[in-house]
């Protein structure tokens, strides 16, 4: 089996790190290491989500500052696996509750791009 192929546990682990990476990179707008409210907020308007703003940034688990780090961004996204990957394999409309609900399809849509 290849290095690169996702089949394995480990390299799985390394494929869905290497992902947020990317999607952080992508959420990241202005490219601080950070995900500010600012950053998320555009993110949140392209998804007609902005009234979900502040509850997505405490979901997110951002600091005293109001920002994200790549740290706690990726803690929360491996924690949240098992339910990202049962919403890919749902249907397209998914209107499950806001906290996990809207976190989970901003991750699935950014994913996708």
């Amino acid at each position: 089996m290849a290095e690169t192929d996702c089949a394995s546990e480990s390299a799985s682990s390394v494929c869905d790190e290497e992902r947020v990476r990317r999607l952080f990179q992508a959420c990241d707008a202005n490219g601080d290491g950070y995900i500010d409210s600012q950053d998320l907020l555009a993110i949140c308007r392209e998804l007609s989500l902005e009234d979900s703003l502040d509850e997505l940034m405490l979901q997110l688990g951002a600091d005293a500052q109001g920002r994200i780090s790549y740290a706690q961004f990726l803690q929360r996204r491996l924690a949240l696996r098992p339910e990202i990957d049962a919403l890919k394999s749902t249907t397209k409309d998914n209107s499950s509750e806001i906290s996990q609900g809207i976190f989970l399809t901003i991750l699935k849509v950014k994913e996708s791009d």
